[in-house]
């Protein structure tokens, strides 16, 4: 169920990032209380993937930044 809640997880407009980033950490955090750990990778994929169009241009240079350092 958790791990569910946190790949269907959206930033929304009404929430700010940090209430956002406070949701994934809590989920994260009971994950790894019953020994349930995701590969970091993933898990900035699913935040990535969960962000709204405004963040675009975020996301793009992340992304760019690191296939530039590769």
């Amino acid at each position: 169920m958790l791990l569910k809640k946190l790949m269907t997880m959206r930033k929304y407009e009404s929430i700010n990032v940090d209430q956002y980033f406070e949701g994934v950490k809590e989920i994260l955090d009971y994950l790894e209380e019953i020994n349930f750990s995701i590969p970091t990778k993933l898990v900035v994929l699913l935040i990535f993937d969960s962000l709204p169009s405004q963040y675009n241009l975020f996301l793009k240079i992340m992304t760019t930044k690191d296939s530039l350092c590769t």
